[in-house]
């Protein structure tokens, strides 16, 4: 589920809509499915779904309307219509990841390599290689993104985040960009996927956090990969005269305009 990133009453991001189904609606309202995070688009109408007013880019925040308004399809900052918003399709790709999690969601078991898994394991394996993807864009030169790139994954596309917030913190632009990522690797296939992580000789600690454990079902095809030991985990302290890195900057950078974005203009 999309976070909302309440502090009092004002919110971060965490609300989209379809500006379309709005319109068509005599008395508009938000849509549950609005609030799945792996939702990008309108089923209904194929077109992206809208997390931001397209006028003053405020977050869509509806508690914040009053009676005199009357209707919730509009900004609540600059009260901008958003059902006169120009509409854009949304990515290919990331709809098709979109439609496959609503299949699942609504079914009780998932077949996954010859055998039936839950969908919540289905949804965890998901999750995981969103993970390897935003660990191979923080390390573009790295095994892992070779191995990606191999696979016709561009781990420097400008639309992957780097702000490092959660999957649910994230735009719906950037969450687009992961499951565009994420949908070339289902196309693939594990099987080809894994045998391009051996051949790229990909270590099992650059996947994922060796302090959190990975999906069990995913661990007949961790197991093929090579696991390189680490020592006890140490936070290094970096010198105070020593400048922050690009990556970071960015990332603090990225952080702060979603702040700013929630605080109204003087």
């Amino acid at each position: 589920m999309l976070a909302l990133g309440s502090r009092n009453r004002t919110r971060h991001g965490g609300q989209q809509v379809c500006t379309l189904c709005l319109a068509e609606d005599s008395t508009p309202y938000l849509r549950r499915h609005w609030r799945f995070a792996w939702h990008t688009g309108c089923r209904f109408h194929g077109v992206q779904l809208v997390d931001e007013c397209p006028a003053c880019k405020a977050p869509i925040e509806p508690h914040r309307l009053t009676a005199e308004d009357q209707h919730l399809a509009q900004c609540s900052r600059c009260h901008n219509d958003f059902r006169k918003a120009v509409c854009t399709s949304p990515l290919p790709e990331a709809f098709s990841v979109q439609v496959m999690a609503d299949r699942v969601l609504e079914q009780d078991k998932v077949t996954f390599r010859q055998a039936s898994i839950a969908p919540a394991d289905w949804f965890s394996m998901v999750a995981f290689f969103i993970g390897v993807i935003r660990r191979a864009s923080r390390r573009p030169v790295s095994p892992l993104a070779d191995a990606l790139l191999s696979l016709g994954i561009s781990v420097t596309d400008c639309r992957m985040p780097v702000s490092g917030l959660a999957f649910e913190l994230l735009a719906v632009s950037e969450r687009s960009a992961l499951l565009v990522a994420l949908e070339r690797l289902l196309s693939m296939g594990l099987e080809e996927t894994f045998s391009v992580l051996v051949a790229c000789n990909v270590k099992t600690s650059a996947l994922h956090d060796p302090r959190r454990s990975p999906p069990v079902v995913l661990l007949p095809l961790l197991s093929r990969l090579s696991h390189h030991p680490h020592g006890p985990h140490r936070r290094r302290v970096p010198p105070a005269c020593r400048p922050m890195s690009e990556r970071a900057v960015r990332a603090s950078w990225a952080r702060l305009k979603r702040r700013m974005k929630a605080e109204p203009t003087s």
